[in-house]
């Protein structure tokens, strides 16, 4: 502040000695060569500096200026506080308060540079059959819902740098009667050579929908086979990952990870279940509004439903258009995938149960965005490719979407199942309103 306040006089000061130079004289007066009136005006100049300089300095070592004799001393009586005016009370310094740097404090004076980021993702859901029979549990146990209004799910994530080298994600649900703790892990930040490293409990990386949250479904239910084989809550379990990203031209990453075997796909009940996982996926650019990625996934592990060792396989294909001059106001997208298990879950009576016959199906959808808020889209389902005729179940579903901004999804659902076995077909119109608030971590691409 001293430095800015003397920085103003004396630049006032430079000026008008270079327009009015003291002892300057008119042309007719002046030297022939110029020098005395440079020698002069030089003079003047670093007098008044030097009174500038010392008067600053005194008024910054010493509260007590003498104001009748320094230079402003006018200006200086004119607005200085009589000496009988107490000094403001430093906040700092008040019993049980502690400074904190601006923009980093509340009222409570406690800082919230470390804070979280947090956020938090509604999901309202309405549901309404036609169609006669009985329903088979694949197809609406993943809606998570009978018929009627629901609160489908509410989701709570943090996200932070817990240090340099590692981040922490930390996401739970809750519905009308369940509390989940979906995933905690933390991802490390500073691994050499492309290298990266996750830990805790986690969506296992298998195939494209299995790594999704329900809010951020691209349908309001999961895919037939998903659900046959991993059920609603899909394939999630404690264990540690390791991801390699090659130096390739085109993105290419292999993904090798060793989980606990607690999902009951591979729970055995003894502890002895460890499975493990493959996956490489690779994305190339078509050209500069499109994209294709392929990826292959392996699990295996011991299953406590058959007894035997059990696997599942699948493949993956996405190819995305976004015209970079109006990607807000068109894209399309288009998936398939192919899982096939060496067994199934059943429901019955006792619960879950192993199947003991493999199962594979498809799933495939085309999502397209007709202007800046407006989506249509349709997917097809097919199971029991492989299969028998107990487990051939089809559905086809057609969704509009009113997408008005990032932190909102309005959607119309209707979907139509054959059951297969002879049940009679029926269909489900369901409506969704998503919502978030919060910083919301950005999604896989």
């Amino acid at each position: 502040m001293p430095h800015s306040r003397l920085f103003i006089p004396i630049t006032a000061v430079i000026s008008l000695t270079w327009v009015c130079p003291a002892g300057a004289q008119t042309p007719a007066d002046s030297t022939p060569a110029g020098q005395d009136t440079l020698s002069v005006t030089s003079d003047s100049l670093l007098v008044k500096i030097n009174k500038l300089v010392k008067f600053y300095s005194t008024e910054q070592q010493s509260p007590a200026v003498n104001q009748e004799t320094s230079l402003g001393g006018d200006f200086l009586k004119r607005y200085t506080p009589p000496k009988s005016a107490r000094p403001l009370a430093d906040p700092s310094t008040a019993r049980g308060f502690q400074h904190i740097p601006a923009g980093q404090s509340t009222a409570t004076g406690i800082s919230r540079a470390f804070n979280p980021a947090m956020s938090v993702n509604g999901l309202f859901l309405g549901g309404f059959f036609n169609g006669k029979g009985d329903r088979p549990w694949e197809v609406y146990a993943e809606c998570g819902m009978d018929e009627g209004l629901v609160m489908q799910e509410t989701e709570i994530q943090f996200t932070s740098f817990v240090s340099p080298f590692f981040k922490a994600d930390v996401i739970a649900s809750f519905s009308t009667d369940d509390v989940l703790l979906e995933e905690v892990f933390i991802t490390s930040a500073a691994l050499p050579f492309g290298w990266k490293a996750r830990i805790g409990k986690i969506y296992v990386p298998f195939g494209k929908h299995n790594m999704l949250h329900l809010h951020h479904f691209p349908f309001i239910e999961a895919p037939l086979i998903h659900t046959m084989l991993f059920t609603d809550g899909g394939l999630a379990d404690f264990g540690a990952e390791l991801s390699y990203l090659f130096p390739t031209p085109f993105y290419l990453e292999a993904t090798g990870g060793i989980f606990n075997g607690d999902h009951p796909f591979f729970d055995t009940g003894n502890g002895r279940d460890i499975t493990g996982l493959g996956r490489v996926n690779s994305l190339w650019d078509l050209s500069e509004n499109t994209t294709l990625e392929l990826g292959g996934s392996y699990v295996t592990g011991r299953s406590g439903l058959s007894g035997s060792n059990e696997n599942v396989v699948g493949a993956d294909a996405t190819i995305k258009w976004r015209p970079l001059r109006r990607a807000l106001y068109t894209q399309a997208e288009w998936q398939l995938e192919y899982l096939k298990g060496s067994q199934y879950l059943e429901w019955g009576q006792t619960g879950l149960s192993g199947s003991g016959e493999e199962v594979g199906g498809i799933v495939t959808h085309l999502r397209y965005r007709f202007n800046r808020t407006w989506w249509v889209q349709g997917r097809f389902d097919k199971t029991g490719l492989p299969g028998g005729a107990d487990v051939s179940l089809t559905r086809y579903a057609v969704q509009l979407a009113f997408v008005p901004d990032e932190f909102e999804l309005w959607r119309l659902q209707y979907s139509l199942t054959d059951p297969g076995a002879g049940m009679p077909t029926f269909g489900i119109l369901s409506f969704q309103i998503n919502f978030t608030i919060g910083s919301h971590p950005a999604h896989v691409y």
